[in-house]
């Protein structure tokens, strides 16, 4: 048989080398290749982090500084007194209506003289005179018209007061007179006498039961 080639020798192993080899072998077993890791990912979420970051901080930052600019300034405020004028009481004075019969043309109709009684009963001390012309009284209130050298005297006592009035008397017919009694003015009509104040108005009213004229 023909062989090719320069003879192969076989390799030739000694003990101690063989027992090398084998350790070496059992102390380093085969590496078994790792697989490929996929490492974008955890890249993607980094940068998400990132970003999230940056926005939450933009978000933060510009809410302040809306807050700032929405802040309304400061007022100053103003007090002011008003004074109010006060109220104004009127009072208005009602008088109640009075009807005034006109002294120089309108009179009474007078009434019947009574029976002639004693003058004296008529008059009391303000009022007794030793000519008298007109007297009346009603028990309380007294009022005579006496002659007086050619004059007429006014006396009267009414409310526990006595006037008497010289030259102040107008005679319009019997029982019939008008006194001047500034500021009031005395109407005589028979058994009734008025007392009229300044401005016209019937101030008081007395009723003589008994009374005489000539």
């Amino acid at each position: 048989m023909t062989q090719w080639g320069s003879p192969q020798q076989q390799p030739q192993w000694s003990d101690e080398q063989q027992w090398q080899t084998s350790t070496s072998q059992w102390q380093q077993p085969p590496q078994t290749p790792e697989p490929r890791r996929n490492n974008w990912w955890l890249a993607a979420v980094a940068a998400l982090i990132v970003i999230l970051g940056i926005l939450a901080v933009w978000f933060f930052t510009a809410r302040g500084d809306d807050e700032e600019v929405a802040e309304a300034p400061a007022t100053t405020q103003t007090t002011v007194t008003v004074e109010e004028p006060a109220p104004v009481t009127v009072t208005e004075r009602v008088q109640p209506p009075v009807t005034v019969t006109d002294r120089t043309t309108v009179r009474q109709t007078v009434t019947s003289e009574p029976d002639s009684k004693n003058w004296s009963d008529l008059m009391n001390n303000a009022t007794g005179c030793s000519d008298p012309e007109y007297a009346a009284t009603n028990g309380t209130d007294y009022v005579s018209v006496c002659r007086s050298g050619g004059t007429r005297v006014y006396k009267g006592w009414f409310n526990g007061k006595a006037l008497e009035l010289e030259g102040k008397t107008t005679r319009y017919g019997q029982a019939e007179y008008t006194i001047d009694a500034k500021p009031n003015t005395i109407e005589i009509d028979g058994a009734e006498v008025d007392v009229y104040d300044a401005d016209g108005d019937l101030a008081a009213s007395f009723y003589m039961t008994e009374w005489e004229a000539e």
